[in-house]
């Protein structure tokens, strides 16, 4: 009931900030990337579906579990507010000793309003929403599978520390909540301004959800931590 509440509120507040900016330069920033992100944790999604279920994907063989990964990340301010979407999508899949073949799909959208308390810092705040589909494949019994979805809400600050020049060194942390119990996100960044056009990024980022829901018939346990470095060129406009 909550979120059928804050939802629109919070869009409307989005949609407010950026059509009242007063006619001035808006300055567009869109990155693409690749986030290396390694799974540990549980999750349970539906009774009769998934079991508690281990997750184990680290960056050294990513490549060997990754099947598709797209990321891409636009922000387009004015000289006080602005506007940050953000999308990821990740499908991992692998088969253990025992030919146990499990796949993840994640879905991970952010919408969210930026506001510029200060040359050096932004506070924000927005909405993620987070996709998860889960199988699990074993020899002689029967497929299981469950699936996800989930909004939060999001609040948090970025700190921009300019080291140089052409070097500026990024750093962002937000909470929130909503259809999970907490979800947390932090990034450390470095940007490489190569030209007024072009930039090279790359950091470290963690994204964790905790959530326990024992409401029949659907129950859901997920303790997931995704983390990893990323790396990806943004064209500056």
């Amino acid at each position: 009931m909550i979120i059928k509440i804050i939802k629109p509120a919070l869009l409307a507040v989005i949609a407010l900030a950026v059509f009242s900016q007063p006619a001035q330069a808006w300055n567009n920033d869109l990155t693409l990337y690749l986030w290396g992100a390694s799974l540990s944790g549980k999750a349970t999604l539906g009774q009769k579906t998934i079991p508690e279920q281990p997750i184990e994907a680290d960056f050294d063989d990513l490549f060997d579990k990754l099947d598709a990964g797209f990321q891409a990340h636009y922000e387009g301010k004015g000289e006080r507010w602005g506007l940050g979407l953000d999308f990821t999508y990740l499908k991992l899949s692998d088969t253990n000793d025992a030919n146990v073949s499990s796949t993840v799909k994640a879905n991970l959208s952010e919408l969210f309003a930026i506001y510029r308390a200060s040359d050096a810092f932004d506070v924000l705040a927005g909405a993620r929403f987070t996709g998860l589909d889960m199988s699990l494949e074993t020899p002689g019994q029967a497929d299981a599978e469950g699936d996800r979805s989930l909004t939060d809400f999001i609040i948090g600050g970025r700190a921009m520390l300019p080291l140089s020049e052409s070097w500026r060194l990024g750093l962002r942390a937000d909470v929130g909540t909503g259809d999970t119990d907490l979800t947390w996100n932090a990034i450390v960044g470095l940007d490489w301004h190569v030209s007024k056009l072009i930039a090279l990024r790359g950091g470290y980022r963690w994204l964790d959800y905790k959530l326990e829901q024992d409401d029949a018939p659907i129950e859901a346990e997920l303790d997931i931590l995704m983390d990893g470095p990323f790396l990806g060129i943004a064209f500056l406009w």
